[in-house]
């Protein structure tokens, strides 16, 4: 399993996808798609390292119920919701359930990899802060 980031992009949208794909791809960061929050659970794709976007209106499980259950799943990948149907109550929601970011398409190029490269390096500094509590604590052992 490689230490290298690698984003996930949860849109039913095929042309959104694609397009977030293609777009991350070209900033040379690592990109999986999935069609439905559903398809990434299902695949058990490995979270270490992981950043994910996910549309919110999605059918079956959208975005911020998939957040919930990620945070059931004690998974700590940040998330960022996108949608182009945007309103206050939906965003105080997105954000209560802990999401990253929350960003209102359509959006720019530069907004999602900046939110991306900053969901990346927040989790990289918790990983390696998490990693320090633990050689202490085998030492203190």
């Amino acid at each position: 399993m490689s230490n290298e980031p690698i984003v996930y992009v949860i849109d039913d949208d095929e042309g959104a996808r694609h397009s977030l794909e293609f777009l991350i791809d070209c900033a040379g960061i690592r990109v999986r798609t999935f069609p439905s929050a559903d398809a990434f659970l299902a695949s058990h794709a490995p979270v270490d390292h992981a950043c994910i976007v996910t549309d919110v209106r999605m059918p079956g499980m959208n975005g911020v119920e998939l957040v919930a259950e990620l945070k059931r799943r004690a998974v700590a990948a940040p998330v960022i919701v996108i949608t182009g149907h945007a309103d206050v109550p939906l965003a105080i929601q997105a954000m209560k359930a802990g999401v990253a970011d929350f960003i209102e398409k359509p959006f720019d190029d530069d907004t999602i990899l900046t939110a991306i490269r900053a969901a990346i390096a927040r989790q990289n500094d918790r990983d390696e802060a998490q990693a320090e509590r633990d050689r202490i604590r085998a030492r203190m052992a």
